[in-house]
């Protein structure tokens, strides 16, 4: 299903921004667990030393890795890490798909894609045994795409891979990160590039899911030790051993980790890991989703904290809509649009009223729920000069003088509206 976009005043089409986008990382096939060729912790741990000479200390690796979901001033993830066959890192000169440029490809270092990485979940080189952990170090020229505006940017540079690198570069940009919108690629939603060396630097190395950090650390070297106090290592170890109330409790101290244990060590509910995992809206969402398989009120009312993760409770869990998950999405334009579409399939005065907050979704909501105009939205719409004149061309399907004087405030919008409106 596509939908209608503008791009330099001409009508395209482009895959549906479904609200599902958000929610297909800890879905069941991504989550089915891969035992096989998993490497045990021991078997690791003696491989590691040998190679390296250095002391394993699972303590201070897994926490190194846990402690690096920060993000860049624009929002954007700081660290990515790499799958790759042997121990090397850099730009590989040879594109392997056509519509994607030159660079070094990475995944974001967020908790569901380390939840991925864990449960070997991956889309691309998902046994790989190596894994570099590196830092966009330039996030001043890291084009990140999270909006309309940034992804027309990155459309615009160029149409194959040699001409997408150049382009971008010239624009003054030397990474790429998309959020989960598939713009670099459609099979890997979220993934970054980056253009040039420079762009980067690599601050770690993992063997599969243990991380070969450079230093030294204070912290306990035992494995019992890490068993017991760090969620990532109590995961894995009872995922090879089965449940025990030792690495459970070791476990729920993290809400995406409790999620995970439920899901693949307990294989089923406990009351201990749905609190746990209430903690952070997303992991109950998916705690209701793939652990409960239904809806409950205490899970509905904390996924609903945040309005993304309500449309998702609602669309995947609830399958309908309902006054809590209606409530919570109305703190957000795009959420309250997404749930109007997907959600109540309809019009509905309360998520209108929280939609038309933005121009942009005062226009979507026109064009997609009410499928026709209004003059609140189309006085919300003509809030921009862009999206006065995708009303009146998309919407109205002629001119009005709400959205030809708003549109005249940008001399582009002004030039396309006498052409595509007026002309029509």
């Amino acid at each position: 299903m596509a939908r209608k976009a503008i791009r330099n005043g001409r009508v395209v089409y482009v895959p549906e921004n479904r609200p599902d986008k958000f929610f297909y990382s800890l879905g069941r096939a991504e989550l089915e667990e891969r035992r096989a060729g998993s490497i045990s912790v021991k078997a690791n741990k003696g491989a590691y030393e040998k190679r390296t000479g250095r002391r394993w200390d699972p303590v201070a690796q897994a926490r190194l890795v846990e402690r690096s979901f920060e993000t860049l001033p624009n929002g954007a993830p700081r660290y990515y890490f790499s799958l790759h066959e042997v121990d090397r890192f850099g730009v590989n000169p040879r594109a392997e798909y056509g519509t994607t440029p030159l660079g070094v490809y990475a995944y974001p270092l967020t908790p569901q894609y380390l939840a991925l990485l864990l449960s070997r979940g991956l889309p691309y080189a998902e046994d790989a045994e190596h894994v570099t952990l590196v830092e966009a170090v330039k996030p001043d020229r890291l084009l990140y795409l999270n909006t309309p505006e940034a992804r027309r940017v990155y459309e615009s540079a160029g149409s194959s891979p040699k001409a997408l690198n150049v382009g971008l570069r010239r624009l003054g940009y030397t990474a790429v990160s998309d959020p989960g919108t598939g713009t670099i690629h459609r099979n890997e939603p979220a993934q970054a590039v980056f253009l040039v060396p420079s762009a980067y630097r690599v601050v770690a190395r993992l063997s599969r899911d243990h991380l070969v950090s450079g230093g030294r650390s204070s912290l306990p070297a035992d494995q019992k030790t890490a068993e017991a106090t760090v969620p990532m290592v109590a995961l894995r170890v009872a995922k090879a051993r089965g449940p025990t109330d030792d690495t459970r409790k070791a476990a729920i101290k993290d809400p995406m980790y409790a999620s995970l244990y439920a899901l693949h060590v307990d294989k089923g509910p406990r009351d201990d890991t749905r609190r746990a995992a209430m903690k952070g809206p997303e992991y109950i969402y998916w705690y209701a989703l793939n652990v409960d398989k239904g809806p409950r009120e205490d899970t509905r009312k904390a996924a609903s904290k945040d309005p993304k993760y309500a449309v998702g409770y609602a669309l995947n869990v609830d399958k309908g809509p309902h006054n809590d998950t209606r409530r919570a999405v109305l703190r957000d334009p795009e959420d309250a649009y997404e749930y109007a579409q997907y959600v109540d399939k309809g019009p509905h005065n309360a998520t209108r009223k929280a939609a038309m907050k933005e121009p942009e979704y005062a226009f979507e909501y026109a064009l997609s729920v009410d499928k026709g105009p209004r003059d609140d939205t189309r006085k919300a719409a003509s809030k921009d000069p862009e999206y006065a004149y995708a009303y009146a061309r998309y919407v109205d399907k002629e001119p009005h003088n709400a959205t030809r004087k708003a549109a005249s405030k940008d001399p582009e919008y002004a030039y396309w509206y006498a052409q595509y409106v007026e002309g029509l």
